[in-house]
């Protein structure tokens, strides 16, 4: 990763995304909500593993990290552009800023022991909505699924474009899926919150993981 700490454009990037409405660039704003990211776990390591902070920084960390949460949990209540990347962000950063985070530190200093995420019912919820909303859904009709061009990628493998759409789409729900189990895995989620991923995977026979 791009050690990113010599430009600080948090301020400039997280306005940009406080005005998401005023834009539809998926790309414009995957780059931003990345760039954010990337910035926070910058931060968070020479925390936690280089040792150099102090009083200062950690404040800011600690609102930088209140600051992503909150336009992260935006951007997916919204369904706005970008908003699977949003949502890949928000799950690793969740893992990032977990309880371990604190533990790991080895360290009294109260600052260290409030930077985990005490994630609230409201924010649980709506990634939750998300992989059922995203993840566990019958197969998209071919007419209204994103061009392929004849030329595209998908003929150049010798696959039919609706095909290749379709391994493509289901690549992208193993990942979304994928994200969400890894918030139970590290301790993020209760594991009883698999109880409604695991019934809609039975349910969905297509879903092929």
């Amino acid at each position: 990763m791009f050690d990113i700490r010599k430009w600080d454009v948090w301020e400039a990037t997280h306005s940009l995304l406080n005005n998401y409405t005023r834009f539809q660039s998926a790309d414009l704003a995957e780059k931003a909500v990345t760039l954010l990211f990337q910035t926070l776990t910058w931060e968070l390591k020479r925390v936690c593993i280089e040792g150099e902070y102090d009083n200062q920084s950690l404040k800011r960390l600690m609102k930088r990290r209140d600051q992503f949460l909150s336009t992260a949990n935006s951007i997916i209540r919204d369904g706005a552009a970008g908003v699977e990347n949003a949502y890949l962000c928000l799950c690793d950063m969740l893992i990032f800023f977990n309880w371990k985070v604190a533990a790991d530190a080895d360290v009294s200093d109260p600052l260290i022991q409030a930077l985990p995420v005490k994630l609230d019912q409201e924010t649980s919820n709506r990634v939750l909505s998300f992989v059922m909303d995203n993840v566990f859904v019958e197969s998209t009709d071919p007419d209204q699924a994103m061009e392929v061009d004849s030329a595209g990628v998908g003929g150049s493998r010798g696959l039919h474009p609706d095909v290749y759409m379709q391994s493509q789409m289901t690549d992208k729900r193993r990942n979304l899926l994928g994200q969400y189990c890894k918030l139970i895995m590290h301790g993020v989620l209760p594991v009883i919150e698999a109880a409604s991923v695991f019934t809609h995977y039975a349910r969905v026979s297509k879903f092929d993981c």
